[in-house]
């Protein structure tokens, strides 16, 4: 049984239409002083789905593929990158852990940049963080557009819970795809997989599960979370991540107060 899906290969192509052009040779040279190069041999992964902490890459020479996998384990091509493209999407900024993975496909040669200095450069360069930023936010649309998202809900489609976490990864605009388990592919998904058809399970990247998770054990799975460690005092503590409560924190945080603000759903409100 394969599952279904529809074709991403836009997804590397997006910062093109979203930025209008890619980078060009004066932008590459100002990220060369950020980074180190390096060299992918044919098969070498750049990174895989799940991975916790990511780099950011420039391809200055050869071919990478982006890569998928099904709840089958059948790995698909989501995307292909070449000369003067950057990887990464959203993601790689906010934490979260890699949705898809990137092999080199010829030797390959990159810019690799740590994700701190990446910081540094879209605040310190703003014509640059601008085409960067919208490279990633387009692939990420991109991503919420598609069947080719790496999490999947399984679950009754009138199930509470089942309804909650849906919510839960729209709102964080996480990509994502459902799997009704009332219905024939979603019970045989569910069988397959050992897992309860009656209440609400996740998938992630075509192999790992979470049965039951709650809203904080979906953002762990996908390296969402961000916690304060026990024990820190704070000066301000803002709760709720919405328009108000994040000119809140940002006020106070302009005034030299230590300041954390506590979510629980989506920040934005």
């Amino acid at each position: 049984m394969s599952q279904t899906r529809f074709s991403t290969s836009k997804l590397y192509d997006a910062v093109r239409s979203a930025a209008g052009r890619a980078l060009t040779p004066d932008q590459i040279g100002i990220l060369r002083g950020y980074g180190v190069e390096r060299t992918f041999q044919p098969g070498a992964f750049l990174f895989r789905a799940g991975q916790d902490e990511g780099q950011f890459y420039v391809i200055l020479e050869g071919e990478i593929s982006i890569l998928g996998e099904t709840l089958d384990g059948e790995e698909f091509v989501s995307g292909r990158a070449t000369e003067n493209a950057f990887l990464g999407e959203l993601g790689l900024l906010t934490g979260q852990r890699a949705f898809l993975s990137a092999r080199a496909e010829k030797p390959t040669e990159v810019i690799e940049i740590a994700v701190e200095r990446l910081r540094e450069i879209i605040a310190s360069i703003p014509e640059l963080g601008d085409v960067i930023v919208s490279g990633f936010a387009a692939r990420r649309e991109a991503l919420m557009q598609t069947a080719d998202a790496s999490l999947v809900a399984l679950g009754p489609e009138a199930n509470g819970q089942v309804t909650r976490a849906r919510e839960f990864v729209s709102r964080n605009r996480i990509p994502h795809s459902f799997m009704d388990t009332t219905g024939a592919q979603g019970a045989d998904v569910a069988a397959r997989l050992d897992l309860d058809p009656t209440t609400l399970n996740i998938v992630l990247r075509g192999n790992e599960v979470v049965r039951r998770p709650d809203n904080p054990g979906i953002a762990y799975a996908l390296g969402m979370a961000l916690d304060v460690a026990d024990g820190v005092e704070v000066d301000l503590t803002v709760i709720g991540a919405h328009p108000g409560g994040l000119a809140a924190a940002v006020y106070g945080a302009s005034e030299g107060l230590n300041t954390v603000v506590v979510e629980d759903t989506a920040i934005g409100g």
